[in-house]
C-alpha cells in the first residue's frame, strides 16, 4: 500500500496536522518490519483507531476526550470508577484506551478505542523537533500504538454477572448489578499482567527507536533522548529483561500467537512443561508458572516504583532475590525443553544473590 495516499486517507478522516502525520509516517514502516505477516492488522489499526495530539494532558482534557469518543454508548451504565492500574497520579505522555460496548444484557458487541499523545510545547520542543522531525512524543507514541496493535483483537467471556476480558497480555475481571433506578454498575474484581504487558510492549519500543535512530544499541537511544530532557518510562531494564528471557525461551511467534491472538494453548504448554522441571519442584512447587513468573514481574516493578523509600543496599539484594524469582519458570521451561539445566538456575542464584542455598535433595528430583 502507498504510504503516503494512506497518509491522506486517514489525515481526512480524523484531521491529522502535520505533526501527527510526521509521527505516523516514521512509525508504520517500524511495525510493518517488527509485524511481518499482519500487514492489514497495522494499517486497520491506524484506519480504525483516531489518535488525539494534545499540549494538554491534565485529567480534565483526558475526560473529554473519553466523553467525545464515548458519547452515545453505554448509557444503561452508571459511569464506572477510574482505575488506576499503575499507581501513578502524573499527567502521562501518551495512552491508548478502550472503552467496551454493552448491550442491555451486559453482552459485549464491540469497542470505542482511541489513542492520546502529547505534542511537546515546553523548552523541549525544539531538541524534539530536531531528532525526529515532529514535536510529538515519539518514544510515547511508539510505545502506545504498539499496545493499541497488540489489543485490537481481544476477547469476551460472560459467566453470570462476571466479564472476562483479555487486551494483549492484560486480563481484567468486572462485575455488574442492577440498581433500583434501572441503571447497571459496573466494578473491577480483579486485573493481572498489566506489568507483563508493559515490559513486553517497551521491549518492541525499544528495538522500534533503535531503528528508527539508526544507532545500534539501547544504550545509544538512551543516551540521544536523555539529551533532549526525555522522561523514560518506569520500565528499567531489568524488568525488561524478564519480557526477553519469555521470547527467548518461547519464540517470538508464539509469544505474538498468546499476546495479539489470544492463543491460550501457548501459556497452558508454559506452565506444563516449567511445572514439570526440577527448577519448578524446588521453587514454586504448589504454584502455576506462569502465575509465579507475572507475580514476580510485577514485583520487581513494585520495587523501582518504591525504590526511593528503600536503603539503597536493601533494594539491590530485593532486587537481584525478586528478578531471580521471577526468571525460575523461564529456566524450568527450558531445563525441559534442552536449552538450560537445573545447575543453570542454581548459578545463577549462586552469582546474583551470593549465597549458597540447600534443598531438599528429594523435592529437586
Amino acid at each position: 500500500m502507498d504510504l503516503d495516499s494512506f497518509l491522506k486517507e486517514i489525515s481526512e478522516k480524523y484531521g491529522y496536522d502535520a505533526k501527527l502525520q510526521t509521527a505516523i509516517r516514521l512509525t508504520i514502516p517500524l511495525m510493518l518490519d517488527r509485524y511481518q505477516g499482519r500487514e492489514e492488522d497495522v494499517f486497520r489499526l491506524f484506519r480504525e483507531v483516531p489518535i488525539f495530539a494534545t499540549s494538554d494532558m491534565s485529567r480534565e482534557n483526558r475526560k473529554r476526550i473519553e466523553k467525545e469518543m464515548t458519547t452515545g454508548i453505554n448509557e444503561h451504565i452508571e459511569e464506572p470508577e477510574d482505575v488506576n492500574l499503575y499507581g501513578s497520579t502524573n499527567d502521562p505522555g501518551a495512552y491508548y484506551a478502550y472503552d467496551s460496548i454493552f448491550d442491555e444484557d451486559m453482552n459485549v458487541v464491540g469497542e470505542r478505542r482511541w489513542l492520546v499523545v502529547r505534542d511537546i510545547d515546553d523548552k523541549r520542543r525544539d531538541a524534539y523537533q530536531q531528532l525526529f522531525g515532529t514535536t510529538i512524543n515519539m518514544p510515547y507514541f511508539i510505545h502506545e500504538i504498539n499496545h493499541a496493535f497488540a489489543m485490537q483483537h481481544p476477547t469476551y467471556r460472560k459467566e453470570g454477572n462476571r466479564i472476562f476480558s483479555k487486551h494483549g497480555m492484560y486480563e481484567w475481571v468486572q462485575e455488574y448489578s442492577k440498581k433500583e433506578d434501572g441503571k447497571v454498575k459496573l466494578s473491577s474484581v480483579s486485573n493481572e499482567d498489566v506489568i507483563v504487558e508493559e515490559m513486553l510492549n517497551e521491549n518492541i519500543t525499544q528495538d522500534m527507536l533503535v531503528q528508527l535512530l539508526g544507532v545500534t544499541t539501547r544504550q545509544e537511544v538512551d543516551k540521544k533522548l536523555q539529551e533532549i530532557g526525555h522522561i523514560p518510562t518506569n520500565y528499567k531494564s531489568t524488568l525488561l529483561v524478564l519480557g526477553i528471557r519469555l521470547e527467548e525461551a518461547l519464540g517470538r511467534a508464539d509469544l505474538d500467537k498468546w499476546r495479539i491472538d489470544s492463543d491460550l494453548s501457548v501459556r497452558e504448554r508454559f506452565s506444563a512443561i516449567s511445572n514439570a522441571s526440577r527448577v519448578a519442584k524446588t521453587y514454586f512447587p504448589e504454584e502455576d508458572a506462569y502465575k509465579h513468573f507475572g507475580n514476580g514481574a510485577y514485583e520487581v516493578f513494585t520495587l523501582f516504583r518504591n525504590c526511593y523509600m528503600m536503603d539503597i543496599n536493601d533494594f539491590g539484594q530485593q532486587l537481584m532475590r525478586t528478578t531471580c524469582d521471577a526468571l525460575a519458570p523461564i529456566f524450568g521451561y527450558q531445563e525441559q525443553m534442552g536449552t538450560k539445566t537445573f545447575d543453570d538456575y542454581l548459578e545463577l542464584r549462586k552469582k546474583v544473590i551470593g549465597e549458597e542455598e540447600v534443598k531438599d535433595a528429594e523435592a529437586s528430583k
